[in-house]
């Protein structure tokens, strides 16, 4: 009692929050009380432990029971301990500075480790990320040492809301003051081609408009570095969720003292996923943002498709071979934008930009087909399969999950048009 009183008198003013206090020194002082808790956690597991194996061999429990004082166990005969009371109390202010320490950490890691670096084409993030999962896992970690468990749920849960909240907002302002910048940088055609000399791909939109390097140059001057950041958030939630499930298990084993209270446990950390599901939806949202950022540079290769007569004969037919009427155009085209983005976009994010845009691609070939004024001799319907064909080639070719579905209903209106033309 007289340790824990004498360390919480001398580390009163990191109890009572104050923000003045050097944020090193808070952590120092978190840990030793994750410290102080975790060993009078075990010195009173253990002695109750013992007690309790003790009562057991009593003779007559009956008379025992009836002896004991008032406010004694009747399953290991002690009383409930003061120093547990105490240690109880310092856990209360134990959360409320960790709680203070991550959220003030997590800020600082966003506000001081955005940093892009220009010459670096292979830096497809920057260090936000890293830096503020490192703090909080730290933070989780260390409240699962502390052996108690509700100490252990409050901190689960100011975890999850420095993600929903601190993070996911600073992700999302990135991201809204990077696209304006990156969708007037991407709509010039010339900046879709690769770099020259090893540059970095996106290395003339680094740049003001005199010409020199922006400064500061950070994710919210760079949009794929700002849709790269979200991709690994999403990534690192799970590995956060795996690490802790597997530390929590080591300190309170399944069939332990706290048994019961796991389920408030699980309960929280399942929240995660409700976090985890508005951070997709937000990376899913961005996609289709690019997609829109890219769209001038196909839209003119599906023009051709609002007067194309599919109304053909043989001759036509065999010329169409040679001169693809837009297929063609429109896949090297889209060919230079997959490019592109795999040079600054993880592999994820392109995956569901190129599977996004197959299928609004499908779409707008469905909508042209369904024209009531199109009209399709045989020939007609032999040169709408190829196209549709050297359409799914394509988008099949750039990705790495099947996609040929999308393509399902142009092929069945294919096989359609071939059955009435003959």
């Amino acid at each position: 009692m007289r340790v824990v009183d004498r360390f919480a008198q001398d580390h009163i003013h990191i109890f009572a929050l104050q923000n003045s206090c050097d944020m090193k020194q808070i952590g120092m002082v978190l840990e030793e009380t994750a410290l102080i808790t975790q060993r009078t956690q075990q010195f009173s597991a253990y002695i109750r432990g013992v007690s309790e194996s003790v009562v057991e061999i009593v003779p007559d429990k009956e008379a025992f029971i009836k002896s004991l004082p008032a406010g004694h166990s009747e399953i290991d005969g002690l009383p409930e301990a003061k120093l547990m009371e105490r240690v109880q109390s310092l856990v209360s202010s134990y959360v409320e500075v960790e709680n203070h320490f991550l959220v003030n950490s997590v800020g600082k890691a966003i506000s001081e480790t955005d940093t892009l670096y220009a010459d670096d084409p292979d830096q497809f993030t920057t260090t936000v990320i890293d830096e503020s999962f490192f703090v909080l896992q730290q933070s989780m970690f260390r409240a699962i040492t502390t052996c108690d468990i509700n100490a252990v749920c409050a901190v689960v849960n100011h975890v999850n809301g420095a993600i929903s909240g601190e993070i996911r907002t600073a992700l999302a302002a990135n991201l809204t003051e990077s696209k304006r910048l990156y969708g007037n940088w991407v709509a010039n055609v010339k900046h879709l081609s690769p770099p020259v000399n090893g540059e970095h791909p996106l290395h003339t939109m680094f740049l003001d408009a005199e010409g020199r390097l922006r400064n500061p140059l950070t994710s919210a001057s760079s949009w794929p570095h700002s849709l790269n950041n979200l991709q690994e958030c999403v990534g690192y939630m799970d590995k956060l969720k795996e690490s802790t499930e597997e530390a929590f298990d080591e300190y309170f084993p399944s069939e332990g003292p706290d048994k019961d209270k796991r389920v408030m446990f699980q309960q929280l950390l399942e929240a995660f996923d409700a976090t985890k599901a508005e951070l997709e939806s937000l990376h899913t949202t961005s996609c289709k943002d690019v997609i829109a950022m890219i769209k001038c540079h196909l839209s003119p290769m599906l023009q051709p498709l609002s007067s194309l007569d599919y109304e053909i004969n043989e001759a036509q037919y065999q010329d169409f071979q040679v001169n693809d009427p837009f297929a063609r155009e429109f896949n090297s085209k889209a060919e230079m934008i997959n490019q592109h983005l795999r040079s600054v976009l993880n592999p994820i994010s392109c995956e569901e930009i190129m599977q996004q845009l197959a299928e609004q691609t499908c779409r707008r070939i469905e909508s042209s087909a369904l024209n009531k004024n199109k009209k399709f001799s045989i020939f007609g319907a032999l040169q709408f399969e190829s196209d549709v064909r050297a359409l799914c080639s394509f988008f099949t070719s750039v990705s790495e999950h099947a996609l040929r579905h999308k393509f399902a209903r142009l092929f069945e209106m294919s096989s359609i048009l071939n059955l009435e033309s003959t």
